[in-house]
């Protein structure tokens, strides 16, 4: 289902994020899960936490006039930034897994941590910075299992890729190829960290 926002709603609810009085409710919703609060289809606030967000912003003195869902937006995508922990892989090492069975293999026919692994890597969001075009993948700390199953199905692709013995190989190419798999394996020992780092 498609969302229509208009710019004035967006606006309205990045002031929201900077309001303390969002920030402290936001605190308050620590131990509860997204998918209590927000639709799994488009990530917009439930009707049943709507209301609730609204009267409790007002209770608390909440000036910022706002579309009833404002709160409940501003609250989710404080917890959503707070609750997300992203991957940057380089196009390179994404060319490599295309190659290999976890991206030729149906996701239905893979074992379940790299049918996880997967999951992530069809939904990265495509990225061009000045490294280069670059994949991102998004993992919520709320499925730490299934974020560590993941990235540690990366971290086999990635050492496999440095160690890999390809006879013949030029200097230049080998250089490139263990670039590549030290860089990501950096990045997925960054989002460890911020894995296992309590919230």
């Amino acid at each position: 289902m498609a969302v229509i926002r208009s710019a004035d709603y967006d606006e309205t609810v990045t002031k929201l994020m900077a309001d303390p009085i969002i920030r402290d409710m936001a605190k308050g919703l620590a131990n509860e899960k997204l998918a209590d609060l927000q639709h799994d289809e488009t990530g917009t606030p439930r009707h049943g936490f709507m209301m609730p967000a609204l009267d409790e912003y007002k209770r608390r003195g909440g000036k910022i006039e706002s579309h009833i869902g404002g709160p409940a937006e501003a609250l989710l995508r404080i917890l959503n930034e707070e609750r997300t922990v992203h991957v940057t892989l380089p196009a390179a090492f994404h060319d490599y897994l295309r190659g290999t069975p976890l991206c030729t293999t149906p996701p239905e026919d893979l074992p379940r941590a790299e049918a996880e692994c997967r999951r992530h890597l069809d939904a990265s969001e495509r990225l061009t910075t000045p490294d280069g075009l670059q994949r991102r993948l998004t993992f919520l700390t709320e499925d730490l299992n299934g974020a560590l199953d993941a990235l540690a199905v990366l971290t086999a692709h990635a050492e496999a890729l440095y160690k890999a013995d390809t006879a013949g190989e030029a200097e230049q190419p080998r250089r490139e190829r263990r670039r590549t798999a030290s860089a990501v394996l950096g990045h997925i020992t960054e989002a460890c960290m911020k894995l296992a780092t309590p919230r």
